[in-house]
């Protein structure tokens, strides 16, 4: 074969594996970011329990995933080289975690994550800038309704009467029992509110109970 045309056959190949690279690299970052994420999580979600068993309250769980993912992924960008064993991240990410939801239960809103994960490795990098999100405390009391389950838009938080720390502003509440819809209402609330509401009345669940009564806040 001619020298020029063995060239160009070399040089064929080269494109064919380099677009097979290109095709199959992985993506979503390397294993070893993926496993300090997640070690990060775990750490964070068993913060979460202690919590609300101390507390006596529930955490909106679409909430508390956005936040736990937020300081879990500024973790693993703060420390390197971190595995999902690296007794470092997890330090890290329960001691943010808990002072976030501290913060966010007590004064309505927290430090940035971002300052606070600083903050737990000791480098204290943006310290005092503020989260731009911001809390609330509900609770529906369902004495018409034992065992009523409190839902925040289509996600199920906790049985009736006990607190639920939620972002504030406006929400779509609704109460089920055995499995039927028996209150809902718009709520709104305040940064730092701490609002009480009912669905139905005490004794006995009002006749024609199948329909859909209003939740009153006070």
């Amino acid at each position: 074969m001619p020298s020029s045309k063995r060239k160009r056959t070399s040089a064929i190949w080269s494109l064919v594996g380099l677009a097979g690279t290109l095709i199959f690299a992985p993506v979503g970052g390397s294993a070893s970011d993926r496993s300090c994420v997640a070690g990060a999580l775990d750490a964070a979600r068993k913060v979460r329990g202690g919590f609300e068993r101390q507390h006596g309250v529930r955490m909106n769980p679409t909430s508390f995933d956005e936040i736990a993912q937020e300081i879990a992924s500024e973790t693993c960008s703060q420390v390197s080289d971190a595995g999902s064993g690296s007794a470092r991240v997890r330090t890290a990410s329960s001691d943010a975690t808990r002072r976030y939801l501290e913060n966010a239960l007590g004064l309505g809103q927290s430090t940035a994550t971002q300052a606070l994960v600083a903050d737990a490795l000791g480098s204290r990098k943006g310290l005092g800038r503020m989260d731009r999100r911001s809390f609330a405390v509900l609770k529906v009391d369902c004495a018409g309704y034992p065992g009523g389950v409190v839902s925040i838009g289509s996600a199920e938080i906790a049985q009736c009467g006990r607190r639920i720390l939620l972002p504030s502003g406006d929400s779509n509440v609704s109460v089920s029992s055995k499995g039927t819809r028996v209150c809902a209402g718009h709520v709104s609330l305040s940064m730092q509110e701490e609002k009480s509401c009912a669905c139905g009345q005490s004794g006995t669940p009002p006749a024609g109970a199948a329909s859909v009564q209003a939740i009153n806040c006070s």
